[in-house]
């Protein structure tokens, strides 16, 4: 009676290259591969092996003989048409538990691919004919460890598995998987920030200058997880699978911004401004500065938004600028100047400077000029290299004409012409009553 007739369980898994036999031990026991199927089973319920598997007659030469109780009676062969691999025979009841002579090797360490914890089933997936999509990372690759080197493609598989069924005795494919524990994790950003599940539905990508999506996520990003800025600046070409989470759960929304800056009652319609194009003066006060406690560090500079408007539209969803502007009430202030002043608006478009000796005008509109206003001093002492925006009020509109003085205060007729003697450049004397003090009670607080 044959001792080893079941053992064409051994090459009954289907496999390429099923026994990669060594020596016999002193147990006399066998390693098999460790994906091979248990022989014991096999053999008892006579399940045929495959006609591509490889031989097995030769990988037991002088074997059998050492297994045999009766070294008189030959083993039944197992290769061939008609050998037990393809047509096995019932075990008998006094052969040996196969199963403790051939015994599969360990796995090997650390074969399990790493992946999120919301990947699908694969098992599932695979019976259900669901195929991967053509972004999947490369599972040849990162399987090779652990595979037979004539296993087939794993991902021509995995791509077709309607077509491409595993047989039975394959090991499940969720030991192949190691999911990764759930993300713990979210990025902070406005209040207004459009829905990006939405957006992401709709087709509609990121703007090029938004933050690096993949950089603020790169801390909980497994090695192989496509390029997240790739993805979200072309939603069209890159649709997240099915099994996907929402990526609103990692997105934490901060509060609306309840800030505002204070600008004069003639300041342009910010929004209307930027609609138009039209950007920002280099002299204008920084904007990026006045709204630094309540921008996100990812913010992009307000000031470089500002000066090139075109290039940089805002976002779908967000907010208008003038939520963020407080207007104050128009200035109602003038300066009292004498009746012989020049027209301040006339002199300034004609860069006329006003003199060296003028008093300071930046002092005498103090009390309603607003922290962040250039210094009127420098302005009107070079209007060339500070001209007006074209929005701002007329200089005239804040000063007001004295009556002409209606005053004379006599002198002898023999005082020599005030107005020769003077463009003369002749001073008086020393001696000369005080001119200031004879005109005192009609000249205006700012006369020198």
């Amino acid at each position: 009676m044959p001792l080893m007739r079941g053992i064409p369980a051994m090459a009954a898994a289907g496999c390429l290259a099923v026994l990669a036999l060594p020596m016999v031990t002193a147990q006399r026991t066998f390693t098999m591969p460790w994906w091979h199927p248990r022989l014991q089973n096999i053999a008892v319920n006579e399940i045929p092996g495959p006609s591509t598997h490889s031989p097995v007659d030769s990988l037991l030469t002088g074997v059998l003989n050492t297994l045999m109780n009766d070294d008189d009676e030959d083993h039944d062969q197992f290769d061939g048409p008609r050998g037990l691999i393809r047509r096995p025979d019932n075990i008998d009841n006094d052969h040996p538990n196969l199963d403790r002579i051939f015994i599969p090797a360990p796995p090997p360490a650390n074969m399990a691919v790493s992946v999120g914890h919301y990947h699908p089933d694969v098992t599932a997936s695979y019976r259900a004919g669901v195929p991967i999509s053509n972004t999947h990372p490369n599972m040849m690759q990162l399987l090779a460890r652990s595979l037979p080197s004539t296993h087939p493609n794993v991902d021509n598989q995995l791509r077709n598995p309607a077509a491409n069924p595993l047989p039975w005795w394959h090991p499940p494919l969720a030991m192949f998987v190691s999911r990764r524990p759930i993300v713990r994790f979210t990025t902070s950003v406005s209040s207004f920030h459009e829905n990006v599940d939405t957006a992401m539905a709709a087709r509609r990508p990121i703007s090029a200058t938004h933050p690096s999506v993949h950089a603020l996520f790169a801390s909980v990003l497994s090695n192989n997880h496509p390029n997240l800025d790739q993805i979200l600046r072309n939603p069209a070409t890159n649709p997240l699978p099915s099994w996907h989470p929402p990526i609103e759960n990692y997105i934490a929304r901060r509060t609306a911004v309840q800030f505002s800056t204070p600008i004069g009652a003639y300041h342009p319609d910010a929004d209307a401004s930027f609609a138009a194009g039209t950007p920002i003066s280099n002299a204008h006060p920084s904007v990026q500065i006045l709204f630094a406690s309540v921008l996100s560090p990812t913010h992009p500079n307000l000031d470089t938004i500002l000066r090139d408007p075109v290039n940089n539209p805002f976002p779908a969803g967000h907010p208008p600028m003038s939520r963020y502007l407080n207007r104050r009430a128009p200035v109602n202030f003038q300066v009292s100047v004498s009746s012989f002043h020049d027209n301040v608006t006339t002199a300034f478009a004609n860069n006329q400077p006003i003199s060296s000796t003028h008093p300071s005008v930046q002092t005498l509109m103090a009390s309603v000029l607003s922290p962040s206003h250039p210094n009127v001093d420098q302005i009107l002492r070079n209007p060339a290299a500070n001209p007006l925006p074209s929005w701002h009020p007329p200089l005239d509109g804040f000063t007001t004409a004295r009556q002409a003085v209606q005053f004379t205060t006599r002198i002898g007729a023999y005082h020599p012409d005030p107005d020769a003697s003077f463009a003369a450049g002749t001073a008086i004397s020393n001696s000369h009553p005080s001119v200031h003090n004879l005109f005192a009670a009609v000249l205006s607080p700012t006369h020198p």
